[in-house]
């Protein structure tokens, strides 16, 4: 009995890690995502494959986490469209003003979540900071210093002695 088990888990992770390899698993993902607005969940209960060994294999392979991260970001910018939609729909009386704000607010929120380093609320800023100070130095060091010739010492005197 305890065999049986053993065997049927072995023979479960093959089929999984066969699904893995395949590469219209990973299109029909990707696809699906921005396409139809699929979130992993949807796509792993479809597919019958978990979607905790879904997510590890894509945070396991560089290329995939690449296109997961592509397809994120392509479904923030759905949201944002949703968004506008949302907005002309309150401007054209189709809906309430109210329901509007609430629900561009989710949409906002989710855009957030997809891709943060855009339509988030914070931005993140790469600064290099130079110490000018040591330029500055190195320049006067540069100015101040004696121009050293090098080679043999000529006397530009006549000769003559004063």
């Amino acid at each position: 009995m305890k065999n049986e088990g053993r065997r049927k888990r072995i023979l479960n992770s093959e089929k999984k890690a066969a699904v893995f390899r395949k590469p219209e698993f990973w299109n029909n993902l990707f696809e699906g995502m921005v396409d139809r607005g699929l979130s992993l969940r949807e796509y792993s209960a479809v597919t019958g494959v978990p979607y905790g060994e879904t997510l590890r294999q894509i945070n396991r392979t560089e290329a995939l986490k690449e296109r997961w991260e592509t397809a994120l970001k392509a479904k923030a910018y759905g949201k944002v469209e949703e968004i506008e939609e949302v907005t002309w729909q309150v401007l054209r009386g189709e809906i309430d003003a109210n329901s509007g704000r609430a629900v561009s607010d989710n949409l906002k929120w989710l855009a957030e979540q997809y891709d943060g380093d855009r339509w988030g609320k914070r931005q993140r800023h790469d600064v290099n900071v130079t110490n000018l100070n040591d330029k500055h130095l190195s320049a006067m060091k540069e100015l101040t210093s004696p121009n050293v010739i090098e080679g043999e010492v000529v006397d530009s005197s006549d000769g003559e002695d004063d």
